[in-house]
């Protein structure tokens, strides 16, 4: 059983970013405060370590819970238990996608100024999802050497966006709310195809993904961009 919590290490990462946060504010219209974008991002990774530890929480209580027999009071706390289990893994999905979906639009605000020599008016690639599947935009997506940081997450990027979609829009999600993980927590999610009821004829995705699995590769993605913030600092 594991019962420690994955962390978020960018000690040494963020060291330099103050600087490079407040060098580029671009005060053209309409003026931007990268700054505060990056002082959200912070938060958001705080509030991801929290509510991980509130998911460990819960999951050791349950896990407690099943192996109890003393009364039927411990069976109500693991009734409970098992219907709040699942919020705080959704929550930090969503925040570790949101801050995912953060850089990637730092990354396309960087690289068109380094390509260009000029900030962009519109951030054309800002989401998981159109930086995976954007047929419009393609050659914009390798103009600017994006297909680099796509090809190297591609993997944990489409897991992640189906995990969070799943937990969005999925009618038939709720299915999976009573799975718990054995040895650590889960992140599950049970996705239809267009929500087809049709079991038979329709696409099936049922996802299984150990907490600890996404913070190794969402940890990777957050290192690589701050280097790639740190590198953009460095030639220009």
């Amino acid at each position: 059983m594991n019962t420690i919590v994955p962390q978020i290490d960018l000690d040494k990462e963020i060291d330099f970013t103050d600087k490079i946060f407040w060098l580029y504010l671009d005060y053209e219209e309409p003026p931007i405060s990268l700054n505060l974008k990056h002082f959200n991002i912070l938060l958001s990774l705080n509030e991801i370590h929290f509510q991980l530890k509130e998911s460990y929480r819960i999951w050791k209580d349950l896990g407690m819970s099943f192996e109890s027999k003393k009364d039927f009071s411990v069976i109500l706390n693991k009734i409970e238990g098992n219907k709040r289990k699942n919020f705080p893994s959704i929550y930090s999905t969503f925040l570790i996608k949101r801050v995912i979906e953060e850089f990637i639009s730092l990354y396309y605000y960087f690289s068109f100024y380094r390509k260009y020599k000029k900030f962009p008016k519109i951030i054309k690639i800002d989401s998981i999802g159109r930086l995976l599947n954007n047929k419009k935009n393609k050659n914009l997506i390798k103009e600017l050497e994006l297909q680099k940081i796509k090809e190297k997450n591609k993997k944990f990027l489409y897991k992640l966006n189906d995990i969070s979609n799943a937990h969005k829009h999925s009618f038939i999600n709720t299915e999976v709310n009573n799975v718990i993980g054995h040895d650590e927590p889960i992140i599950y999610a049970l996705r239809l195809e267009n929500n087809n009821l049709d079991l038979f004829s329709g696409q099936k995705n049922f996802y299984g993904i150990a907490v600890n699995e996404i913070l190794k590769d969402f940890n990777k993605f957050i290192k690589d961009s701050y280097e790639f913030l740190k590198k953009f600092e460095e030639k220009n």
